[in-house]
């Protein structure tokens, strides 16, 4: 068994934000009006493969002060797709609203700034079935559209000047 590890020397612990869960339905979840994520045509089928196929693993994230979605606009728009009344599991966060700009900020791009094993991910991909083309070919164009980005001549480079 591992050894636990000391917090370091005057660190509080994370203070536990999560004040409730439960379940309810999609058209009781309010879109928060800053999310500035837009998702494709592909992201949106390929949600909707593993919703059908695997379930709900994940909770929509809610702020309990001012009722806005954090996470979870794209789940919460596939249940609504399939019925108002779909339920869909939530956890709520007790946040202030300048928090809540700081995780609608920083959730997913965190995950996407991730690096990436191309050899676990060829193991997984190789591991779908043929009713998982949706996802393998979502998975495929992302992977073509990172090699395109590394692709990019970084010798040629660009000055944007803003005067205020």
């Amino acid at each position: 068994m591992a050894k636990k590890k000391a917090l370091a020397p005057n660190k509080q612990p994370w203070r536990n934000r999560i004040v409730e869960s439960g379940v309810q339905a999609a058209d009781q979840f309010l879109a928060h009006p800053d999310n500035y994520r837009t998702h494709s045509h592909e992201q949106e089928a390929a949600l909707r493969h593993v919703l059908d196929k695997v379930g709900w693993v994940q909770e929509v994230l809610v702020s309990k002060r001012t009722g806005y979605l954090l996470d979870g606009h794209l789940r919460v728009r596939a249940a609504l797709d399939r019925g108002d009344a779909t339920p869909v599991p939530y956890k709520v966060v007790d946040v202030t609203e300048n928090e809540e700009a700081a995780l609608l900020a920083v959730y997913d791009p965190i995950a996407v700034l991730a690096g990436k094993d191309n050899d676990k991910l060829n193991e997984l991909l190789g591991l779908l079935t043929d009713e998982d083309a949706t996802l393998a070919k979502l998975l495929h164009g992302e992977r073509k559209r990172e090699k395109k980005l590394v692709a990019f001549d970084a010798a040629e480079s660009f000055e944007v000047v803003v005067e205020c």
